[in-house]
């Protein structure tokens, strides 16, 4: 069919070379349509079970990919500078969690024990075993109840221990084992807020578990709370690279790459839920680092230039895949929707992207001239 206006290509032909230059030159891919991109589903295997410890996990069966080739991220590796560093981080966690369920009620190892308390010291911690016998006997009587509340009594005559000897290891030990038995409870019972409460101190005595991190942010996940969960993975992270750079010995061990991975991978996913780009790029460029196998570096290397789809306007990504999605039911609003993001966008191949689509909608829907100046503009401004 030919166009009306005899100055123009044939309308069909001239709208599939578009496409396929489009693509090709300058998305660096053979397929004529952009790809509807979304965030990457569940990963297929999760932390499982009440604290358990990370060993291997990785992301499996990862099978998105995506038609978006606009950015050479090779630099974003190179640039990581001190955005989430390991100090700045703990800062950050510590301060959220405080915010959201208060002070723990561990005192610190180095705070000074009170004087003239010894004797209260040892009322404390002989009552709490024996409270934490008892408990231990409920629980082997299947009294759940009586056990946690006796866990719960146990839990507060430690404390009260620790306050009058913060040095007394016996002590932390045993309070630690309590915080472990009433988080799995509650960990199974999908009590998140005690259960986030009861890890926020647990991981004050044990700092150098990951998985405990790991935990926190799967609990943070499940409150609704992403922006804190993202950082938490990344805490959980930071820490699997402090087990390998503060190791003592002549040979360190080995980093765990796959941990590594996977919790650069779950921050990044939870930073998506929160917007936050910058998140995005840094989690994306660790997972990328630490990735273990050909098919986790390309995901982190197609994820990441997703994310940088406009350079750092992270929202305009998200934005421009809600359209594409939204234009199969309300594609009208869609048209509308692309002609307002066009204008905002800064990178060239996002602008390219978003005025072809923004022309094949027009096209579709009445407005054949405009549309096909647009995508002569574009025919001219990848073949120029």
């Amino acid at each position: 069919m030919a166009c009306q206006r005899s100055n123009r290509i044939t309308t069909p032909c001239f709208r599939v070379a578009v496409a396929t230059i489009l693509t090709t030159a300058v998305f660096g891919c053979a397929s004529s349509e952009p790809v509807v991109v979304t965030p990457p589903p569940e990963p297929t295997r999760f932390i499982e079970g009440p604290l358990p410890g990370i060993d291997g996990s990785v992301i499996q069966d990862v099978t998105h990919t995506f038609d978006s080739t606009f950015v050479v991220a090779d630099a974003e590796i190179q640039a990581r500078k001190d955005y989430l560093d390991g100090a700045r981080l703990i800062e950050r966690v510590d301060s959220l969690l405080t915010r959201m369920i208060g002070p723990s009620g561990v005192p610190d190892a180095e705070t000074d024990a009170e004087p003239g308390n010894a004797a209260a010291f040892d009322d404390a911690r002989n009552e709490a075993r024996g409270v934490l016998i008892s408990a231990a006997q409920a629980q082997s009587a299947e009294d759940s109840t009586l056990a946690q509340s006796l866990l719960g009594e146990a839990q507060e005559l430690f404390e009260r221990a620790l306050s009058l000897n913060p040095l007394h290891e016996e002590s932390r030990y045993q309070l630690a084992q309590v915080y472990e038995f009433r988080a799995t409870y509650f960990r199974q019972a999908g009590a998140w807020e005690q259960f986030l409460e009861i890890l926020r101190d647990l991981v004050k005595l044990r700092a150098d578990e990951h998985a405990l991190w790991a935990e926190m942010a799967i609990a943070l996940d499940n409150l609704g709370r992403p922006a804190a969960s993202a950082l938490t993975w990344r805490r959980a992270a930071q820490v699997v690279l402090d087990d390998s750079q503060l190791a003592f010995d002549v040979s360190p061990p080995p980093l765990d790459s796959a941990s590594l991975f996977f919790y650069n991978h779950q921050a990044y996913r939870t930073f998506v839920t929160s917007r936050d780009g910058e998140g995005v790029r840094r989690s994306l460029s660790d997972a990328w680092r630490y990735a273990t196998a050909a098919r986790e570096s390309e995901f982190a290397q197609q994820e990441l230039v997703w994310a940088q789809w406009d350079y750092h306007n992270f929202e305009s990504r998200l934005v421009f895949d809600s359209l594409r999605t939204a234009a199969q039911q309300d594609p009208l609003g869609a048209r509308a929707g692309l002609g307002d993001l066009i204008g905002t966008l800064t990178r060239p191949g996002a602008r390219l992207e978003a005025s072809y689509n923004h022309a094949l909608l027009s096209y579709d829907n009445g407005f054949e001239d405009p549309a096909l100046d647009t995508l002569q503009a574009l025919w001219h401004a990848v073949t120029a």
